[in-house]
């Protein structure tokens, strides 16, 4: 399956639906913009380019293999939102940085512009090491629209933010060549076919590239 066929059927889990031309776009928006020494982001404001790196990088850190900065995979996230999502989508992500960085500063202790990468990676813990007790009460928040009370309302927009953030930054990253073509399983299509194979033969998870 082609990187764009892939994304196509992600998009559609999201609720989007997507031309091939499209599709292509954005691929090619995203190669062009990682080349760049400088990004400027599509949707995101300047002075949020690094949180979106940053938080990307928090969840997809560099190990054996790249990290979601090194595939560009944040720039995917940024071009996503500018040329696919609808205005309600965008809204929520406004909304939802704004309340990331206050976040971010109540749990570090420490203004975002002078944040790093642990910094990132200490906020996400964080908020998903909710106990097992509480996570209900975040599923039922997100689930419930919008609270009245400004702590739910800075919680609601956070965890929706962070939702659909980590959804598109999954897509950008196994969608790029980088991933689909040295890192995941990868046969250029059309292949061999083989229908009858034993499972621990598969090996690595293939690639949608």
């Amino acid at each position: 399956m082609k990187r764009r066929k892939a994304i196509q059927s992600l998009c559609a889990a999201l609720g989007y639906t997507l031309t091939p031309g499209t599709v292509t776009g954005l691929l090619l928006s995203c190669e062009a913009k990682k080349s760049e020494p400088f990004w400027e982001p599509m949707f995101f404001e300047q002075k949020d380019a690094n949180l979106v790196a940053q938080l990307g990088e928090a969840f997809l850190p560099r190990t054996q293999t790249p990290g979601a900065k090194d595939v560009g995979a944040h720039i995917f996230v940024d071009v996503f939102m500018g040329k696919v999502s609808g205005s309600e989508d965008q809204e929520l992500f406004r909304k939802g940085v704004k309340a990331l960085r206050s976040k971010f500063e109540k749990i570090t202790q420490k203004p975002i512009i002078d944040g790093g990468t642990m910094d990132y990676s200490k906020v996400l813990h964080t908020l998903y090491g909710v106990p097992k007790d509480k996570q209900p009460t975040i599923t039922q928040l997100l689930d419930g629209g919008v609270p009245e009370g400004k702590e739910e309302k800075e919680n609601f927009y956070t965890y929706s933010f962070l939702r659909i953030f980590k959804k598109i930054l999954m897509m950008g990253y196994y969608a790029s060549k980088e991933i689909g073509e040295n890192v995941l399983s990868y046969l250029p299509v059309p292949g061999d076919y083989e229908g009858c194979i034993p499972v621990e033969s598969v090996g690595r998870a293939w690639s949608i590239t």
